[in-house]
């Protein structure tokens, strides 16, 4: 069975990109970028963002901002930190910026999301 180079390409790419979640997903909450992402995979910052987001649709920032989300969500539903505490352990050092960008994912600010979750209003973006 002959193999393609673009097949051969292809997988290369596919490895990548896993890892890369990966990567991401077990350092989300340190003060990572993209840059240095790419770095640690040995591969140019846009050729990864071309990769990642012909594989997930999505730009490599774009995945990183989803899982902070993610796990903000999770830390809001389930501890009572304050919201300072949970941006520092998403990966927001500042907890303005953690709660503009939180705000602008879910359409809720983090204290409005833990009440609404609180009281099972589940309705925002």
């Amino acid at each position: 069975m002959k193999v393609s180079i673009n097949e051969i390409i292809d997988y290369y790419d596919n490895v990548l990109v896993e890892q890369v979640m990966e990567y991401i997903r077990q350092n989300y909450a340190e003060d990572i970028t993209i840059s240095q992402t790419a770095k640690e995979f040995a591969v140019d910052r846009r050729k990864l963002a071309r990769v990642f987001e012909r594989y997930i649709g999505i730009s490599p920032n774009s995945y990183l901002i989803e899982f902070r989300m993610l796990k903000a969500k999770e830390l809001l539903r389930t501890c009572n930190c304050t919201v300072k505490q949970i941006a520092e352990c998403v990966g927001y050092p500042d907890s303005l910026y953690f709660s503009k960008a939180f705000k602008k994912q879910t359409g809720v600010s983090p204290i409005e999301y833990r009440e609404r979750m609180k009281y099972g209003i589940y309705t925002w973006k």
